[in-house]
């Protein structure tokens, strides 16, 4: 799950201006000088899971449709929290890749396995600028607290009744 939710990210990235080589993931030092600039820096936090139940689909199976059925219930609701840096060192293009990445990010989309999951964007907050001292490389940098939910689903397979054959006898109440 979490390669195709990085998966994402990075085509959020390629659509504001961002190449997928920019793309860093957990940097040891995010004040490395040889990082690429303009860049995005994506770290997880601890996923969650919620207990949950109930039937979310019933279609037919995929591999017999004509004699099975699917029943797709809802295992766990999973919350997967990222914290995403933008980080640039021109000051004028900064809110419009900001602006940019944020409107490329999802609001809901398809998994593998053909569940929806959906995207938020809770919090951000500006940091590299707050220093009145002069800086020659000045970086400004922008942390977005993102949310991803997602459903942890079973598939169970049942077969269709194609054949009813009533077997009904009389049989009067007293007399056997």
């Amino acid at each position: 799950m979490r390669n195709f939710l990085f998966d994402q990210i990075i085509e959020a990235a390629a659509a504001a201006g961002i190449p997928e080589g920019a793309v860093v993931l957990n940097p040891e030092d995010a004040d490395d000088i040889t990082l690429p600039v303009p860049r995005i820096d994506v770290r997880w936090e601890t996923q969650r899971l919620n207990k949950a139940g109930g039937v979310v689909g019933k279609f037919a199976s995929p591999a017999e449709p004509e004699r099975k059925r699917t029943l797709r219930r809802r295992l766990y609701r999973v919350r997967q929290p990222i914290t995403v840096t933008l980080w640039t060192n021109d000051e004028s293009t900064f809110d419009t890749l900001c602006e940019s990445f944020v409107r490329a990010l999802p609001r809901q989309f398809a998994d593998p396995s053909g569940n929806r999951v959906t995207c938020s964007v809770s919090s951000a907050d500006w940091r590299g600028f707050t220093s009145a001292l002069v800086e020659v490389l000045k970086k400004w940098s922008k942390v977005y607290h993102i949310e991803f939910s997602a459903m942890l689903t079973d598939d169970t397979e049942t077969p269709w009744i194609l054949d009813v054959t009533p077997n009904a006898t009389y049989q009067e109440a007293g007399r056997e």
